[in-house]
């Protein structure tokens, strides 16, 4: 997918991708506040330059939205956070087992510490990982015997701009962020590249097969642009 970078004013670094199969300019921010445009193919890039200035207030908005970890945060779908202030402890460290994400920490720091709010985020996201590849990878497989699909492969990795992908190949890989979604919209994002894997692209033919699948389609599509692939 082509894609170039600029630096706008007021707004800062922008990705802009020219997606085949795109109708309509789409504006995004990643967890980590990348500024992601995605366009048609024959729409210039200034276009997409153009469209992030009129969304300034926009953009800046959802760059604060990153909240802070707290105690007792549920993390996906197994985990729980824990922070854990311990006078022995030198420095913050995390560790993961069945249930909780453990982040302990000098007595002296406290939980909204930058230093100790990094060691949460990847301790997170190590564990938004694992949740993944253990409840959603044989997910997959079960909607696939289900409705008849088949592909290659499945792994998980941490995406900026999108909840899975299909290769030509078959090959699909689905967004840690993913498992923090609702049930249904995970079943949703399953079957989306479980039927790419019959028709790469998107146009009326993926949506027609697509909708013969996933009830209220329209509505789904709508919801899950409410949420973005951040931690939630």
């Amino acid at each position: 997918m082509p894609a170039k970078r600029y630096q706008i004013e007021g707004v800062g670094d922008i990705s802009i991708y020219k997606r085949k199969g795109s109708k309509t300019i789409r504006l995004s921010v990643t967890g980590d506040g990348t500024v992601r445009v995605t366009q048609p193919r024959w729409l210039p890039y200034k276009a997409g330059i153009e469209f992030a200035q009129l969304k300034k207030t926009w953009i800046a908005n959802h760059q604060t939205q990153k909240n802070l970890l707290v105690n007792g945060q549920i993390i996906g779908k197994s985990y729980q956070l824990k922070f854990l202030s311990s006078e022995d402890a030198q420095k913050p460290t995390s560790r993961l087992n069945d249930q909780f994400i453990v982040v302990k920490l000098p007595s002296n720091l406290e939980t909204s510490n930058p230093v100790v709010q990094k060691v949460a985020e990847r301790a997170v996201l190590r564990a938004l990982k694992i949740d993944t590849e253990t409840l959603l990878i044989p997910r997959l497989h079960d909607i696939a015997k289900s409705y008849g699909f088949s592909f290659t492969s499945c792994h998980v990795k941490r995406l900026k701009g999108r909840w899975g992908s299909c290769s030509q190949k078959r090959e699909i890989i689905l967004n840690s962020y993913l498992i923090q979604l609702p049930w249904h919209l995970i079943d949703y994002v399953l079957l989306h590249e479980l039927q790419h894997t019959e028709i790469l692209a998107h146009g009326s033919r993926f949506w027609l097969a697509l909708s013969e699948h996933v009830d209220n389609l329209a509505e789904i599509r709508k919801e899950i642009k409410n949420y973005q692939a951040r931690i939630i």
